[in-house]
């Protein structure tokens, strides 16, 4: 699939313990991406977070998940070996999810709610961080030394199944979230966060299954991250005290004394290496808001397609969908033609995938700026928005103060922040209260509005009653987001007309409720108008799916470029740190999100999209600035070994 062979190597020949490990990656990824597609909604929606503190608490669970790695390694590495890493912290995750799954529960106190979610948030962090850097290196492990392409081609499957686990978690998570409802709830989180629970056992138990026929290595007792940090410290550390370099030499010789050359030219490989990874911080900080600015902006536009509608949350099953589509056609036909005209170097590819992803977000700000135009005004505190109904129109008197209320209305401070809509009726004013602002599930409020004390009503679609029995003026009704049109039926004692016949029964046909909207329905002898009091969403979210190729493309020219790169530059002992040196890059790229979202430095969210945009611009010209100044590493025959297969390590 990613990895170019003239030949297919037959899987049977393959070690039988890999298939356990490719289905236990399947089932963790599904764990994990199930779990994370729902953390931004699940705190807007149930634990109240403004939508830029769930931001920045979505990029702290995920630095805490890509700064973990370095701790998995290093105790798989020098002390308990990769396979009871693995062991040890899968059981660990599955509590997590366990306690996630429980802290869902909507009967619970809050305050039990909380410390049951975010411990378990915490654990599954920790977890999946653990085990990322084992994982793949235990699957190699199971490889003799003379099944190169054997385990060459493993890379492929093994990957595919890190992208398909993701994809089937995106596609299926937010239907049990949102299509499912339990304890009385309308949507049920313990459910959709139940489900990567249960896959994430599954995962454990594959892996518990192949235990016996699993080749298990050692761990080496020594760290090559120790040692480099040991190296640096002594030539800091001579270099203060006034010591002079050998002529020739740089300031890292000065450790020559205490540390081999071999140790020393690591050194000067990571610090070289580092410098050019400085700037693809930045990209992290993009990319991964794929799973919190962008789904906050799935959720103000219009997904539906026609009678049929997609969950927000669904969106971004688009990246490891096009991923596993567009690394094939990179490989075999971008490359070969771009290699006709230009010199196609790593760097190269790196660059062009950062200016894409800088347009992405030029276009998702372009995006947001459409779909903020649906956006009900802004009432401060002592302020009320009134829409007064004149038959079969709706005026907007504006925004008003509540010392200023038109006669109709009291002054009454319990206005102030809301919405009013009045009409007169036969001389008779009537008003409702209403919130100005969407549902944030994305289904439609409609406000009853009548001159009697109440009717008996029912609304309900071609398949199902939504509501029926009487209801009261300005009760209100929400119509579920995946529903577009409704019949309201309507019966009075006092009202002796009908639309279609000469009974007393009502019925008007309501067509597009609209994602997000707001109407009231006007009853008055013998009709009922329907006014919209918060328009609907009406950008569609199609629209983002150019953004979602765009940024997509910017992963395989970056991301899987990266890595190369980086192997290609190592120290054949070093191609784990350069592993938790890209997962560094993650963790400092999200914690950028955290810092620039949690401080509100920008208050727009299509500003802060250009925001980004303008940042990723400058940083890439940094960045090639200091590739056009990097030198690369001498290599050798075992710093080429492998290098068609890091896309196994990249940072999925």
């Amino acid at each position: 699939l990613l990895v170019h062979r003239s030949t297919m190597v037959s899987w049977r020949q393959y070690p039988s313990p890999v298939f356990f490990i490719l289905g236990n990656e399947l089932c963790e990824r599904f764990s994990f991406y199930g779990m994370k597609a729902l953390l931004t909604v699940y705190l807007v929606t149930d634990h109240h977070f403004i939508p830029s503190n769930a931001v920045l608490f979505y990029h702290l669970f995920s630095c805490i998940a890509y700064l973990s790695p370095l701790l998995g390694s290093i105790a798989a590495d020098s002390y308990f070996g990769r396979y009871n890493v693995i062991l040890y912290v899968s059981m660990f995750y599955v509590c997590g999810h366990g306690l996630l799954s429980f802290g869902a529960l909507p009967w619970l106190d809050y305050y039990y709610r909380s410390f049951f979610d975010f411990s378990g948030l915490i654990v599954i962090a920790l977890s999946t961080g653990g085990i990322k850097p084992c994982v793949s290196a235990f699957a190699v492990d199971q490889f003799g030394e003379d099944q190169e392409a054997h385990r060459s081609q493993f890379f492929s499957f093994f990957y595919f199944s890190i992208n398909a686990g993701a994809l089937l978690a995106i596609l299926t998570t937010p239907i049990f979230k949102s299509k499912v409802k339990c304890f009385g709830s309308d949507t049920c989180f313990p459910l959709a966060f139940g489900v990567p629970g249960v896959l994430m056992l599954i995962a454990l138990i594959i892996f518990v299954a192949g235990s016996r026929f699993y080749k298990r290595i050692r761990p080496r007792g020594s760290n090559v991250a120790s040692q480099l940090l040991s190296c640096a410290s002594v030539a800091i550390h001579k270099k203060w005290k006034g010591e002079t370099c050998v002529e020739g030499g740089d300031w890292i010789s000065l450790a020559a004394s205490e540390h081999s050359l071999s140790t020393i030219r690591s050194l000067r490989s990571f610090i070289a290496v580092s410098t050019v990874f400085a700037p693809i911080v930045l990209f992290w900080a993009l990319f991964d808001q794929k799973g919190s600015t962008w789904i906050l902006l799935a959720r103000k536009l219009n997904y539906r397609f026609g009678s049929v509608s997609i969950i927000p949350e669904q969106i971004n099953f688009l990246n490891p969908l096009l991923i596993l589509i567009l690394v094939p056609i990179f490989e075999g036909v971008v490359y070969p033609l771009a290699r006709k005209i230009v010199r196609v170097t790593p760097l190269r590819k790196m660059a062009t995938g950062g200016i894409l992803t800088a347009v992405s977000f030029i276009l998702c700000g372009l995006i947001q700026l459409e779909a903020d135009k649906d956006a009900p005004p802004f009432i401060g505190e002592r302020e009320v928005l009134i829409y007064h109904i004149n038959n079969d129109s709706i005026l907007d008197e504006g925004i008003v103060n509540v010392n200023h209320l038109p006669s109709y209305l009291n002054e009454n401070d319990t206005l102030g922040g809301k919405g009013v809509v009045a009409s007169n009726v036969e001389r008779k004013w009537i008003s409702c209260l209403f919130d100005n602002k969407k549902e944030a599930n994305g289904g439609s409020r409609l406000v009853v509005m009548m001159e009697e004390e109440s009717l008996n009503i029912t609304i309900r679609t071609s398949l199902d009653v939504i509501v029926s029995g009487v209801l009261s003026h300005c009760d209100g009704v929400l119509i579920p987001s995946s529903i577009s049109k409704v019949t309201v039926e309507w019966i009075s004692d006092k009202w002796s007309h009908s639309l279609n016949s000469s009974t007393i029964t009502h019925q008007y046909d309501m067509v597009e409720t609209g994602v997000g909207s707001v109407q009231a329905l006007h009853f008055t002898r013998p009709l009922l108008h329907t006014k919209t009091l918060v328009k609907s969403n009406q950008v569609s979210i199609a629209w983002m799916f150019p953004q979602y190729v765009v940024i997509t493309m910017g992963e395989v020219l970056l991301s899987v470029t990266g890595l190369e790169f980086a192997y290609s530059q190592a120290d054949p002992h070093m191609k784990s740190i350069m592993q938790a040196l890209w997962l560094m890059t993650v963790f400092l790229g999200n914690l950028i999100d955290a810092m620039i979202s949690g401080s509100h430095f920008v208050t727009r969210p299509a500003h802060e999209f250009f925001f980004y945009a303008f940042l990723m611009l400058i940083v890439m010209i940094i960045f090639i600035f200091l590739a056009v100044r990097y030198k690369s590493q001498s290599k050798t025959k075992e710093d080429n070994e492998d290098l068609n297969n890091i896309q196994l390590l990249q940072s999925k």
